[in-house]
Parts: C-alpha cells; structure tokens; sequence
C-alpha cells in the first residue's frame, strides 16, 4: 500500500513512537485519530513528491512567478503529512494502522478539517523533536547555532 506515491514502509512508524490522541470537529461528527511525529526521511520524500505532483501539473508554463506552483506544493505537503501522520486509534501500539486509506480521504475532509489536523500535528511534531533533543543532546551538537 502506498499514499502520496510514498513507498509502503514510510507509512509504518516505529513501535517505539510516541502517539497523541486528536478530536477534531468535522460536519458528519467527531473526528477521532491518533497522530505520530515523520521522521526526517519521511518529510524529505513528502517535499520531493510534492514538488515532481507540482512539475506533472506544468504549473510554471501558466504562472512564471511561481505562486501557483508554490500553493500547489503547499497544498500537497500539508495533505501528505496528515495521510501519513494519522494512526487507527484503534490500533495496537506495536503493530499501527493508518488512519486513511488514501490522499482522496485526506482531501475529502474538507479544508477546515485538514488545517486543524496538519496545525495539531505540527505542534505535536516540534514537541518530539525538542523532547527528543533534551534526551539525546549529542543530536544537535553538529547543529549549525
């Protein structure tokens, strides 16, 4: 299975990683999942397939300045990121679902929905990283100031 052209092995996150529950409003109910922070390779192959979906539109042909092709590639990174973020609360800590079964799921939620999740996640994911940095200081210690 893939999602966003992402291969199968990126949708599965590790068993050790920390999972926060999500309810978020959506006209048919109570949205319920859990979210988990990407990885670095993971956001890499998300910008990298956002930018070749925004190269297959020929965006650029219709907009020189790159608005268009920028929205797109906004667009479609914030898509991936709740496709690929959202775990099956349901599902077991060792062996994790995803919660959507494709983009066309993630795109179907409806603006509103999808900027909740992916603004959610983005604090989540900044959270871990600083966790993870006050864990194991050695990880920024090649860092740039």
């Amino acid at each position: 299975m893939t999602l966003f052209g992402a291969p199968s092995g990126l949708l599965t996150p590790l068993d050790t990683r920390s999972r926060k529950r999500l309810v978020v409003p959506h006209p048919r109910g109570e949205l319920v999942v859990d979210l988990h922070p990407l990885t670095g390779p993971e956001m890499v192959a998300i910008v990298t397939k956002a930018h070749a979906f925004a190269d297959a539109q020929g965006l650029d042909q219709f907009d020189p300045t790159g608005g268009l092709r920028a929205l797109c590639v906004s667009r479609e990174v914030r898509t991936a990121i709740v496709a690929l973020s959202c775990l099956d609360p349901g599902s077991p800590a060792n062996n994790p679902s995803p919660f959507f079964s494709s983009v066309a799921d993630v795109r179907a939620l409806g603006a509103a929905t999808l900027d909740a999740i992916y603004e959610a996640h983005d604090e989540w994911q900044q959270q871990c990283i600083a966790d993870c940095l006050q864990v194991h200081p050695s990880v920024s210690a090649g860092a740039p100031s």
